[in-house]
């Protein structure tokens, strides 16, 4: 099993060659957390981070990896300050669906970390529904719309690295896994310089998260939040 690079028609192709149909769509990131579930689950986030911190002041350098909840923090931070420059998420969130033995399954990939801004970010993001079933009409909660080669160059040109016939806990039968090209560009390795995060607590209530002493994860009205004004 290899990967390869391809742009959107390519996409599309190696999508069809799984015997699978592609939509483009638009939705809130919220509407898509109605309809697909857990993902940008906050709890399973802070969970990480109590376990991972050994103090309330962690240092995240491009050098080294300390865990699966700092590496989630980096990503989340990445995204944040892209946002804050005046940026929109323009990429496709890609959903996958099949139905196996009666079971509906969704799963995102890529588009996992963009899912936990869905309380912050209200603005409709732009998707690639990819559907196994061959079932689904155009329309809907999520603006299907059916994707063909005439209708690729109306995107942004971007480069996806492809896996065929994948597997996974999400999707148990063979399918098309997407990734963005560029997607180290959001990682620990391409922090230009060391992250510091702090815990803030009340009393021995985490509240909040810093990121270089600005303000980045909150707890409020009972429910975490990256915050996304400046």
């Amino acid at each position: 099993m290899s990967d390869y690079n391809t742009d959107l028609k390519g996409l599309l192709h190696s999508a069809n060659e799984h015997n699978a149909t592609v939509y483009t769509g638009k939705a809130t990131l919220a509407t898509i957390k109605d309809l697909v579930g857990d993902y940008g689950l906050f709890i399973n986030l802070i969970n990480g981070v109590l376990f991972e911190f050994s103090c309330k002041e962690e240092v995240q350098t491009p050098k080294r990896f300390k865990g699966n909840a700092f590496a989630k923090l980096v990503n989340l931070w990445t995204l944040q300050q892209d946002l804050l420059k005046g940026n929109k998420f323009r990429d496709f969130i890609v959903i996958n669906y099949v139905v196996d033995k009666g079971v509906a399954h969704f799963d995102i990939h890529p588009g996992r970390t963009r899912m936990y801004f869905y309380n912050s970010y209200h603005e409709p993001v732009p998707i690639l529904f990819i559907d196994y079933t061959n079932k689904i009409a155009e329309g809907g909660i999520l603006n299907l719309e059916l994707l063909t080669e005439s209708k690729c160059d109306n995107f942004d040109s971007m480069e996806y690295r492809l896996r065929d016939n994948t597997t996974q806990i999400q999707i148990p039968i063979p399918h098309l896994l997407v990734q963005p090209n560029n997607n180290e560009q959001w990682h620990y390795g391409a922090l230009k310089e060391d992250l510091i995060f702090k815990l803030k607590y009340n009393n021995d209530l985490l509240i909040g998260i810093t990121a270089n002493d600005q303000s980045f994860l909150n707890y409020e009205d009972w429910q975490w939040k990256i915050n996304t004004s400046i």
